[in-house]
């Protein structure tokens, strides 16, 4: 009998080609199964133009996917951990991590000063907690704001 699992995954390209690739690992280790991508539109997908301060935050775009896996209309989610709020939902999990294609983030100051060389208690814009807390760990005086 074959398997079936559905995947549900924003509608972006990033979040698509996440899924994509989820897919078709899941079908390298199990050639006969089927897998389907669905798309949910999620509330940060909507609202676009918004702040998300203004809609809610980060959980915006990740809302929908986990009402969907805790109403089994699909079975696995994939998205971007910088989507990823602190809390899940009650009776759901983060159950596999990719290794990133790329580790590489950028640093863009006003001065061309590299991590090392900001003043003391810098403010750094950010909206990733992952960014957030690798920083803190390299230069635990930084600031952060999510908006600037």
């Amino acid at each position: 009998m074959q398997s079936h699992v559905v995947i549900g995954t924003r509608g972006s390209k990033l979040a698509l080609a996440q899924a994509r690739i989820a897919a078709e690992r899941l079908s390298r280790v199990d050639p006969s199964l089927r897998v389907e991508l669905r798309i949910i539109t999620t509330e940060g997908d909507q609202k676009r133009e918004a702040r998300l301060t203004d809609i809610g935050g980060k959980g915006v775009f990740i809302r929908e996917l986990e009402l969907a896996l805790l109403n089994k209309t699909i079975d696995i989610a994939v998205h971007s951990f910088k989507d990823i709020t602190a809390r899940l939902h009650r009776g759901l999990e983060l159950a596999a991590f990719f290794a990133p294609e790329s580790v590489c983030d950028a640093l863009v100051s006003r001065s061309n000063a590299p991590l090392s060389g900001l003043p003391r208690e810098a403010l750094v814009g950010t909206g990733s907690m992952r960014r957030v807390a690798l920083l803190s760990r390299l230069r635990p005086d930084l600031r952060f704001a999510g908006e600037i």
